[in-house]
């Protein structure tokens, strides 16, 4: 039980990672929850960021009462979880059924023992009663985030005896509720205002708070009150449930007898601060479910052993761990019959990551041995170890480089480069030559005007060549032009021609070369008015003259 504030929202439950907790005192004596490396609803309050619910420094329930008498509170059940490493309150309701919270199991936690009657948590009592659980019903709809459906039966494997310190407590009728004000009572083992765990059940009064006052004192603080759930708690603080009381009754006297309002279940993870209630499942609202489930118990299920792999090979990777809800014969059957959850998400550490780095440059060959040039060097990526990786370990840098060449010029050379192609034959006839040439080069690809500087040779180069024999036939003056003859509506043609002769004689066209007749365009005489090009040509005159045979 505890008391002050925080800003947060965790179970009542359990007693927070017993034995890996880090505590950090604060400055109105509290103590505050600082790490917690367990498995489980814990981690996943770590996760979150959330501070684990501890009290702060004077009984398990903060500002409560030890209870004197081991038939008080009849009902009143301690279970033991993991063989102590956590622990839950709980309430029997009948002979072999205990009442308690499913947020008690998360992360697979299993019950390992179960007293009553009895106000010692370590047993010692005239009438203590010990069970064992046979089967952990938790409800079906219970949410682990959000806590909504906190509620959870125990079947234990044998009846109880009933005596003056073990009886069963009175359920309410469904849908019942208590007035908003009404005293009530809430009982457990969990963490006082000193931030011990008592081992004598503390005891303690709270009031039922009105359920849109209690989301509108919890709402600053980020903490959501989930429905089917009562408030309890005051509001200048005080008296309250705490961290290890999850599970255990609120009860509330009705006539003279007392009856089950809630079960313990979350709130800020500074107990008993002001307007800070506890919250409890709605017992009244889970009626029907208790009945049904107490009429025809759930499978006997447990978790198979978690399995997961790194997801890195070396370094600090992450890693899914998962396991398998199984029946009593070790048949798979659906998660949602075992208590927790079948994934959990964490940090996994494999031994060191080698580092990386480039090697030493390998220095390249120069392109040439003169003049401007470049070398291409090279290094490889290396491990820690000295062994070579490939390139892409090693993320900034190259693997190659390109170095200028610091060399001396280059002796100037002079070279021919290759002989164009040859000319015609310089004459038309008879015997004549053909000509062909080439340049000169630099070492420097340039040309070089004075061809002195190649040697040996020259830039021309002379071949003769033989023709068919001259004989001296000659073409005439051409003669004067024709008639303009119609081609077209006004455009003609008109014709000049000319005779090849040889001493003296016509008519020896095959001997000279070229054409004897050319062609021009004409206008002709009926066309002078008409609006054409050059209409004061004379007649049979044309302004284009066209070669032999074309128009």
């Amino acid at each position: 039980m505890g008391q002050l504030g925080t800003l947060v929202s965790v179970p009542r439950n359990l007693i927070m990672c017993r034995n890996v907790i880090f505590y950090e005192k604060m400055f109105n004596g509290g103590i505050r929850l600082l790490a917690c490396t367990i498995v489980g609803s814990l981690a996943r309050l770590v996760e979150d960021a959330v501070l684990v619910r501890a009290p702060p420094p004077t009984a398990g329930i903060v500002h409560g009462e030890i209870v004197q008498l081991d038939d008080k509170w009849p009902w009143q059940a301690f279970i033991e979880l993991d063989d102590g490493a956590n622990q839950c309150g709980g309430t029997l309701i009948s002979d072999a059924w205990i009442l308690t919270a499913a947020h008690c199991f998360d992360g697979g936690r299993t019950v390992t023992k179960i007293i009553m009657g009895t106000t010692r948590k370590n047993g010692i009592g005239k009438f203590t009663r010990w069970g064992e659980a046979d089967a952990v019903c938790c409800h079906k709809d219970y949410d682990i985030g959000t806590l909504d459906s906190d509620i959870c039966l125990i079947k234990m494997k044998a009846p109880v005896i009933p005596s003056p310190t073990v009886q069963a407590v009175t359920l309410p009728t469904a849908g019942s509720q208590v007035a908003d004000g009404t005293s009530c009572y809430v009982t457990g083992w969990g963490y006082d205002e000193n931030g011990l765990l008592p081992d004598i059940l503390q005891e303690a009064t709270v009031k039922i708070v009105e359920r849109q006052t209690c989301i509108d004192w919890h709402k600053p603080n980020g903490i959501d009150v989930v429905e089917n759930t009562v408030c309890a708690g005051h509001e200048k603080g005080g008296a309250d449930s705490c961290g290890g009381d999850s599970g255990g009754p609120l009860v509330c006297n009705n006539k003279g007898g007392f009856v089950l309002r809630g079960v313990t279940s979350y709130g800020p993870s500074y107990c008993g601060a002001a307007k800070s209630p506890g919250v409890y499942t709605d017992v009244s609202k889970y009626i029907d479910w208790i009945q049904d489930t107490m009429k025809k118990p759930c499978l006997k299920t447990h978790w198979s052993s978690w399995s997961g792999i790194c997801g890195v090979t070396c370094g600090v990777g992450t890693i899914t761990r998962t396991r398998i809800c199984l029946d009593e014969k070790d048949q798979k059957v659906d998660s949602s019959l075992c208590n927790g959850v079948n994934e959990t998400r964490g940090l996994c550490i494999k031994d060191p990551c080698p580092t990386f780095s480039w090697g030493d440059w390998k220095v390249g060959s120069c392109s040439k041995t003169c003049g401007d040039a470049e070398r291409t060097d090279k290094r490889s990526c290396e491990a820690s170890n000295g062994t070579t990786v490939d390139d892409k370990f090693c993320i900034i840098g190259q693997p190659t480089r390109k170095v200028d060449c610091a060399l001396k010029d280059c002796p100037i050379k002079y070279s021919w480069g290759s002989w164009g192609p040859e000319s015609s034959c310089s004459v038309t006839c008879g015997s004549g030559v053909t000509t062909k040439t080439r340049l000169c080069f630099n070492s420097l690809g340039q040309t070089v005007s004075d061809v002195s500087k190649c040697t040996p040779g020259s830039d021309e180069q002379t071949s003769t060549c033989e023709l068919s024999p001259c004989t001296g036939a000659v073409w005439g003056e051409w003669g004067p032009w024709s008639q303009c003859q119609a081609t077209a509506s006004c455009v003609g043609i008109s014709y000049s021609t000319r005779t090849c002769s040889v001493g003296g004689f016509f008519w020896f066209q095959g001997l000279c070369s070229g054409p004897d007749r050319r062609s021009r365009k004409c206008l002709l005489a009926h066309c002078f008015g008409t609006r054409l090009p050059n209409p004061r040509l004379p007649l049979g005159a044309s302004a284009v003259a066209l070669p032999s045979g074309q128009i």
